[in-house]
């Protein structure tokens, strides 16, 4: 996953920091519940380092995100777009 900045990201960081406020969980307890420090963690949000897949899957378990969301905050992909690309492809 790229997440350099000035490069095409993936990550939604918008939708991140939206399941955040729904949650009710502070960046401080987003870092904690990912096992990192808040430094690491805003880091990470602003694109300067990645998320381990360690750290992304204790987000998703503890905000309860479904894989359909995980995905999409994460990696970008909508799992409805894909599967239509795909069965397109096939045709």
């Amino acid at each position: 996953m790229e997440n350099r900045k000035g490069n095409d990201t993936m990550f939604k960081k918008n939708l991140m920091k939206a399941k955040m406020v729904q949650q009710g969980f502070s960046a401080k307890q987003v870092a904690e519940m990912m096992g990192c420090s808040l430094g690491s963690f805003y880091r990470k949000m602003n694109g300067d380092s990645e998320f381990t897949r360690d750290e992304i899957y204790r987000f998703c378990k503890g905000c309860g995100l479904s894989e359909r969301e995980l995905i999409y905050i994460f990696f970008g992909q909508d799992l409805r777009l894909s599967k239509e690309v795909t069965a397109q492809r096939c045709i």
